[in-house]
C-alpha cells in the first residue's frame, strides 16, 4: 500500500477515467476515506472545486488502511483505486481528526472469517443512529460505488456479493455522520455463476 502523512496537506487533481473523455463530473469535489480497522470513522471531506487544484488534510489516524474515493458534487464517483492506502506519523498528532462523537453508532457484519463467496448475502446490522440509513458499498479497483437508503423501521441490510474474486470490499452506513466499525471482506468465487 501506498504511505500519506497524516494531517499534512495533500495536493490532488482531477482526470478524466475515460482518456477519450474530457468530462471531470461537476465541482465541487469531495474525498471519502474510508478506514477498515474495526473502529474506523469514515470521513467525507471537501477539497474544492479547482479540478486542478484540490487539496485534502489526511484526516485518518497514523497507521489507518483507507480506501479512498473522490466524489463530484452529485455523488459520481471515478472509482476506487486497486489498493488501500495506509498513513505515516505526520507533523501533527491528531489536531486534524474529527471529533468523537459519544452517541453508539456502529455497524457489524455476519461474514465470519472475513470471506465473501460468489452470490454470498452479506448482512449489515446497524446500531444507533438515526434512520433512514444510507449504505455504502465499495470495492477495491472499481469503478462503480453502491449507495442504497434502507426504509426508516430497518436497521439491517442484505447485499448479495456481485464482486469478482480477490477483491477487498467494504460497507458502511451515514445518517449525516458516519458509523463507526468499517467491515471489510475479501471476495472468492467464480464469477461465471453471475
Amino acid at each position: 500500500s501506498q504511505s500519506l502523512p497524516a494531517c499534512n496537506n495533500m495536493s490532488l487533481t482531477v482526470s478524466p477515467v475515460d482518456p477519450t473523455s474530457s468530462s471531470l463530473g461537476t465541482p465541487p469535489y469531495y474525498m471519502l476515506a474510508f478506514p477498515t480497522e474495526k473502529n474506523g470513522i469514515p470521513t467525507r471531506s471537501p477539497l474544492g472545486s479547482d479540478a486542478g487544484n484540490l487539496h485534502w488534510v489526511v484526516d485518518q489516524p497514523i497507521d489507518a488502511e483507507l480506501f479512498l474515493n473522490v466524489i463530484d458534487a452529485n455523488g459520481g464517483t471515478g472509482g476506487l483505486p486497486t489498493q488501500t492506502d495506509s498513513f505515516l506519523a505526520g507533523q501533527s498528532t491528531g489536531q486534524c481528526l474529527p471529533p468523537v462523537s459519544n452517541t453508539v453508532f456502529t455497524l457489524t457484519s455476519n461474514v465470519t472469517g472475513n470471506v465473501l463467496n460468489t452470490c454470498q448475502p452479506w448482512g449489515l446490522a446497524i446500531d444507533g443512529g438515526v434512520p433512514p440509513y444510507n449504505i455504502t458499498i465499495a470495492a477495491l479497483g472499481s469503478q462503480v460505488v453502491t449507495n442504497v437508503t434502507i426504509s426508516l423501521k430497518d436497521n439491517f441490510y442484505t447485499y448479495i456479493n456481485r464482486v469478482e474474486p480477490g477483491a477487498q470490499l467494504i460497507g458502511t452506513p451515514t445518517t449525516g455522520r458516519w458509523a463507526a466499525g468499517v467491515p471489510l471482506v475479501r471476495t472468492q468465487g467464480n464469477m461465471r455463476i453471475l
